[in-house]
């Protein structure tokens, strides 16, 4: 039995919280080049601050850390600043200020995520960062008992244990359903529609309102879908399909009355949702073929001439084994069906 524990780990004010200090001293440690170091303490020494209110001004403060919003250099520092974040677990994921930790347990296998806990807390306390305890969140995946799986703590607080939760716009679940992340889509969705709806009335032509349509709604329905489609059920791809009909009636009205969904895709040049997120995948999929891809080292190791001559359907990579093809990774899929 395997199952597997996700750590989420928010910090409060990540940006806010950087100690300029602590940050040029890693920056030196990387070995990157005096004049740019220089440059960078530059940038952030003695920046000045001030709250307005209508007329009122507060007293300027000089600030001791953090990073200016809304500029580049922001996100690259706060990278190289969590760089050496639990260096010896090889099991956690980061981006930009989302950290997530994972950790796969066999039959019988303890959990270390109290151990990693503690390390992380440690890394938090000597780099100045505060935890932000009521919205990092554990969800644990698999068929074993949750019960069994002790909670984790961090300065005496207990972390929510959850079904689901947002992860850089997805909705996971425990289950590996999609069900949760295509309601999320669909609520999007509505709300987009209901603009369409006023530039309709507002007398945009139907070209303008199949513009905003394809540029500002149709691309809810498509973030991330290589992760996702192919473990839709019918009834979920319907679902979002269902919003594509509801926006080509919007635009086209009595034009399209009686018709067809085929003919109205027809008439309106665009595809259905669900051949567009299949040529989504397809398309990612064969970008990481490409050795430049930096995707490109999940593939598994390419098959040699020889076996390629003796198999009666060959392919390059060869295709990994599954029980079972629900919930199977996007890599699994597309290995068994776009390398043809």
């Amino acid at each position: 039995m395997i199952q597997c524990v996700f750590f989420l780990l928010i910090y409060t004010k990540a940006f806010d919280r950087m100690d300029h200090t602590i940050l040029l001293d890693k920056l030196i440690s990387f070995g990157i080049p005096n004049f740019i170091v220089k440059w960078i303490y530059s940038f952030l020494h003695q920046r000045d601050q001030r709250t307005k209110l209508n007329e009122c001004f507060s007293d300027w403060i000089t600030l001791n850390g953090g990073m200016p919003q809304g500029t580049w250099l922001g996100p690259l520092s706060f990278i190289a600043f969590i760089n050496d974040l639990l260096p010896n677990c090889s099991s956690h994921h980061k981006f930009v200020d989302d950290v997530t930790l994972t950790e796969i347990l066999g039959k019988n296998t303890c959990s270390a995520m109290n151990e990693i806990t503690k390390d992380l807390i440690k890394w938090s306390q000597d780099n100045k960062m505060i935890i932000n305890c009521n919205k990092t969140k554990e969800m644990i995946l698999g068929k074993a008992k949750s019960d069994n799986m002790p909670h984790l703590q961090i300065d005496g607080k207990q972390i929510e244990r959850v079904s689901e939760f947002k992860i850089l716009g997805l909705q996971l679940s425990n289950t590996l359903c999609w069900d949760y992340n295509i309601e999320s889509i669909c609520k999007k969705i509505s709300s987009k529609l209901y603009f369409l709806k006023l530039l309709k009335r507002a007398g945009l032509s139907t070209d303008d309102l199949q513009y905003f349509y394809t540029t500002v709604i149709r691309p809810i329905s498509e973030y991330a879908c290589t992760v996702w489609n192919h473990n839709l059920t019918s009834t979920l791809s319907d679902r979002l399909e269902s919003h594509q009909k509801r926006a080509l009636r919007i635009i086209y009205g009595d034009k399209i009355h009686g018709m067809t969904y085929v003919n109205i895709l027809s008439l309106a040049n665009l595809e259905s949702l669900k051949d567009r997120r299949n040529k989504l995948s397809k398309s990612f999929f064969k970008k990481m073929l490409s050795a430049d891809s930096c995707l490109h080292a999940l593939l598994p190791p390419e098959r040699n001439n020889e076996v390629l001559s003796r198999l009666r359907n060959p392919t390059k990579y060869p295709v990994p084994f599954t029980r079972t093809k629900r919930y199977q990774p996007f890599l699994n899929y597309a290995l068994a069906h776009y390398q043809k």
